[in-house]
């Protein structure tokens, strides 16, 4: 594993580590606040980012090789249309869930 490698995994596991705390303080208050709403958010969204681009690089790269170039035109649309639909798909499910985990609700 080269250095650049190393540094996002580490990055991923930071990142995972960061929301796994987020949530347990999301569970933890009765109405969380916007600080820790707005942090999961951007935590849930780093890591839907990551998980959306490495899908979509190996769907375009198989629809390349197996299809051509007009397939993998169309799954690069597709995969651009879902990279800009990723915050705003985290922020709905943030919101959902900040509302309702709250042990008291």
């Amino acid at each position: 594993m080269g250095s650049a490698e190393a540094q996002l995994a580490f990055l991923f596991a930071v990142l995972l580590l960061v929301g796994i705390g987020l949530v347990a303080m999301l569970r933890s208050e009765r109405r969380p606040g916007p600080g820790i709403l707005m942090a999961t958010w951007l935590v849930v969204t780093a890591l839907l980012f990551w998980f959306v681009a490495l899908a979509s690089f190996l769907a375009v790269n198989v629809l390349l090789f197996a299809f051509g170039t007009v397939a993998a035109g169309v799954g690069f649309v597709v995969a651009a249309i879902c990279l800009v639909a990723t915050p705003f798909a985290a922020g709905l499910v943030v919101r959902h869930y900040g509302h309702h985990l709250s042990p008291h609700s």
